[in-house]
C-alpha cells in the first residue's frame, strides 16, 4: 500500500496559511476547524511526543547543572562531544532523546521526520560509538525527506570508515560522517559481503531505486521539457548528471542500475532470506505473523533479524511509488527460476 508524507495541513492537505499544534510541533492545520476535527486521531500520538519532550527537557537540564568530578567534566555538552556514553549520567538523558526520535516518528508529516532526523544526527555527534544504534534508523529518515546524496554519504561512512577495525572511536578530533558528494552511482560492492549489514544494504537498494525510477520519468519527457522536469521533479543527485541528457545516457545509467538493484537484492538475500518476503507481504501481514508459527520455530522465518529493519524502513519503502512493486517482480521472479539458477547461491 502507498503512503505519503504529509507536507500540509493533515485534514485537506493545504499547504498555505498554516498553523502548528503547540503540542507536538509537527503537525500542521489549515486552521482551527480542522485541528479540532483531527484531534480525536491526533491526541495519542500528540501526548506522547509531548511527554517525551518536557522528559528529554528536564534531564537536559538536570546535566547542564551536573557536578564536575574526576568521571564526569564540568560542560557536558561542550567537554564530552563524541564520546557522551562514557558519562554514565548521561545515559538516561541519551535513552529519552531516543525515545522522542521513535515518539516523531509515529507521525508521518514531513516536519515529524525533518525534526527527528535532526535529533537522531545530533545523538551522533554527542556519542560517536551510537550504542543505542540511531544510525539504522537514519538512512531511512534520509530516504523520506528526498536527502539522497546524504543518505548514500552517511551510508558509505559506515560501510567503510565505520567498520574498519583501525578506526579510532576515541579520538574526538579524527574525521567522523565526513563523507560528501561521493558517486551515488558508483557500483555497490561496499554493500555485499562479509560487511555488509541487512540496514544498509536494504536502504541502498531503495536508494538506487529511486534513482532508477526519476531517471525513467525523465525518458518520458519531451526535450523541450526536459530542463523544467529536470529541476521541479527529481533530485539534485540525478538532475545534476551531464551524462542523462540525451537518451543514450539515460539507457547506460538505467542499465547500470538495474544490475545495482539485482546485485543489492541478492546481498539482501545472503543476510536475511525472508526480508524480502517480508517487505512484500506488507507490514500488517508481516506484524501479524504468529510467534508460534512452524517456520518460526523451525528458523525459516527470520523474525529477530528481519522485524526489527523493516520496522525502521518499512515506511520509507512505501511511500516510494513503485518501489516495493519492483522487489515483488524480481522476487517473482526469481521463484520461477529453477533451483540451480536462483541467486545468491
Amino acid at each position: 500500500m502507498f503512503h505519503s508524507l504529509i507536507n500540509g495541513c493533515s485534514v485537506c492537505g493545504l499547504e498555505e496559511g498554516l498553523s502548528r499544534c503547540t503540542a507536538c510541533g509537527v503537525m500542521l492545520y489549515c486552521g482551527r476547524d480542522h485541528q479540532a476535527a483531527h484531534r480525536h486521531k491526533h491526541k495519542k500520538t500528540c501526548n506522547i511526543i509531548k511527554k517525551a519532550r518536557a522528559n528529554l527537557h528536564g534531564k537536559e537540564q538536570s546535566l547542564r547543572v551536573y557536578p564536575e568530578d574526576e568521571k564526569t567534566p564540568a560542560g557536558l555538552f561542550d567537554n564530552a562531544v563524541g564520546r557522551f556514553w562514557e558519562v554514565k549520567a548521561v545515559r538516561n538523558y541519551m535513552r529519552a532523546r531516543y525515545y522522542l526520535v521513535r515518539a516523531l516518528l509515529k507521525i508521518d508529516t514531513l516536519d515529524a521526520v525533518d525534526v527527528a532526523l535532526a535529533h537522531a544526527m545530533e545523538m551522533l555527534r554527542l556519542c560517536r560509538r551510537d550504542h543505542l544504534g540511531v544510525r539504522k534508523l537514519i538512512p531511512p529518515l534520509y530516504l523520506r525527506l528526498g536527502k539522497y546524496q546524504q543518505c548514500y554519504d552517511f551510508l558509505k561512512w559506515w560501510q567503510t570508515t565505520g567498520t574498519n577495525p583501525s578506526y579510532d572511536w576515541n579520538a574526538t578530533k579524527s574525521p567522523y560522517l565526513d563523507l560528501q558528494d561521493e558517486d551515488i552511482f558508483e557500483p555497490v560492492d561496499i554493500f555485499c559481503g562479509k560487511k555488509g549489514d541487512l540496514n544498509y544494504t536494504v536502504s541502498a537498494t531503495l536508494l538506487k531505486i529511486k534513482l532508477l525510477s526519476e531517471i525513467e520519468i525523465l525518458q518520458r519527457v519531451p526535450q523541450e521539457q526536459f530542463d523544467n522536469v529536470r529541476t521541479e521533479f527529481v533530485s539534485s543527485a540525478v538532475g545534476e548528471r551531464k551524462d542523462i541528457m540525451n537518451i543514450d545516457g539515460q539507457m547506460a545509467l538505467i542499465k547500470e542500475l538495474q544490475a545495482q538493484i539485482e546485485t543489492l537484492y541478492d546481498a539482501v538475500e545472503k543476510l536475511s532470506g525472508w526480508f524480502w518476503t517480508a517487505l512484500t507481504s506488507g507490514m500488517d501481514d508481516y506484524l501479524t505473523c504468529p510467534s508460534e508459527d512452524a517456520e518460526v520455530k523451525a528458523g525459516k522465518w527470520d523474525y529477530s533479524a528481519v522485524y526489527p529493519v523493516l520496522h525502521r524502513c518499512y515506511r520509507s519503502w512505501s511511500e516510494t511509488p513503485g518501489a516495493i512493486t519492483r522487489i515483488e517482480i524480481i522476487l517473482t521472479t526469481r521463484m520461477k527460476m529453477p533451483p540451480g539458477e536462483r541467486k545468491p547461491d
